[in-house]
């Protein structure tokens, strides 16, 4: 018998198992992108190839959360969602002997799963309060086990990689992946009640959703650019070994958790106010990136760049649950994780022709233009809705 979060047992006892396998599944998910892309160039692949590669992971993610987990009702969300789990736990050791052929099937195995686990480990963080505050503190929380995974994720694997090869590090991250497998089961799957009326174009065309979309879009641009190049760019631009490249991700994500430990400990009201912030900090950070002379400024860059990816998931999930009641959330989640995958994958795609033609330097200032007018859309869009500014409700859009 699933815990109920109307009692602080319960509570407790989902928010555990929440923490723990969001965790898990964002510790061994973060690692795949950069090292595969190390993988992908000592086998002699170009950057445009890497992009492609990038492509073919998150675009199966977007295939498996849109059009197929988004669709289906609560029931049969789980059942997928344990077998997808597991076969992402599966999948890790098999990295270890991928080749020019097989790391794109390896890819597209691990970017497939992953579209039934983010959204609904989401959509189970969203349900697990019992009021608009303690659901925010829910996702509060949610965010901030990814913060923490992903600060670990990097700071781990650069030891690894002092000792071991980049395969051999998937070898040594299967064990935290198998907890994905392990805990699936133990995941609350809130009731749905009747279908939602709304339909999946009534979602997708809600002006929440919209904020939501725009603002996490802003920061993707960056994000894909920092996922899919930073390792490989530290090693050409500063000379830096594997490790240390890796290990610039910690810089990054610990401000990143810094900034969700904020949130988790005093929830927002006003996002409208933190989309403003995160804006600014993430041109800054563009800025400083492209015109850092050394490794060391290098890092500081990333790390004012983490403080908006802290904030900016934070704020986009938020802003789903306020907007949008528990009868179309898996939908609204679904779409949104979708969608982001998606245009996560392009990305790094399109970032790899941009490299390829003026150097990853120069690409890293032409990104702030596009992000720049996306986040001025954003919070135009936003000043609008008064459920961001913390006035009470929720509605479809």
């Amino acid at each position: 018998m699933e815990p109920h979060a109307r009692d602080a047992a319960g509570y407790l006892r989902i928010m555990a198992v929440i923490v723990t396998i969001t965790f898990a599944f964002r510790a061994t998910n973060s690692m795949i992108p950069p090292t595969m892309s190390l993988i992908a160039k000592d086998l002699g692949f170009g950057e445009s190839e890497i992009g492609a590669l990038a492509l073919t992971f998150m675009g199966c993610t977007f295939i498996s959360s849109a059009f197929i987990n988004a669709r289906l009702r609560s029931g049969r969300r789980r059942m997928l969602f344990v077998a997808a789990s597991w076969a992402y736990s599966l999948v890790f050791p098999f990295f270890y002997f991928s080749g020019p052929i097989t790391l794109w099937i390896l890819a597209a195995l691990a970017g497939f799963s992953l579209g039934f686990v983010t959204p609904n480990i989401m959509t189970a963080a969203g349900g697990a309060g019992r009021d608009r505050k303690s659901v925010e503190r829910a996702l509060a929380l949610y965010t901030l086990a990814l913060s923490t995974s992903l600060m670990v994720s990097p700071s781990l694997e650069g030891l690894i990689l002092r000792y071991f090869t980049l395969r051999e590090a998937f070898l040594l991250f299967a064990p935290i992946a198998l907890l994905v497998g392990a805990l699936s089961p133990a995941l609350p799957f809130p009731e749905e009640g009747a279908r939602s009326s709304t339909p999946a174009r009534g979602v997708l065309r809600s002006p929440g959703f919209a904020v939501s979309f725009l603002n996490q879009l802003a920061y993707q641009i960056p994000f894909a650019f920092i996922v899919t190049f930073s390792s490989i760019y530290a090693v050409q631009r500063f000379s830096a070994t594997n490790s240390a490249a890796i290990f610039l991700y910690v810089a990054f994500y610990a401000t990143s958790f810094a900034a969700r430990f904020a949130l988790t400990a005093r929830p927002a009201e006003n996002l409208t106010a933190l989309m403003m912030l995160s804006a600014t900090l993430t041109l800054a950070g563009l800025f400083a990136a492209w015109a850092a002379p050394s490794i060391v400024i290098y890092a500081a860059a990333l790390a004012i760049l983490g403080i908006p990816h802290g904030l900016t998931y934070t704020i986009s999930v938020i802003s789903l649950s306020r907007v949008f009641d528990m009868k179309t959330r898996n939908a609204a989640n679904s779409y949104f994780s979708s969608t982001m995958m998606l245009i996560g994958a392009f990305l790094p795609a399109l970032l790899g022709i941009l490299a390829d033609l003026m150097g990853l330097r120069t690409a890293i200032l032409v990104l702030i233009i596009p992000v720049a007018i996306v986040f001025a859309a954003t919070l135009a869009l936003a000043r609008r809705l008064t459920v961001l500014l913390g006035s009470s409700g929720v509605g479809a859009g």
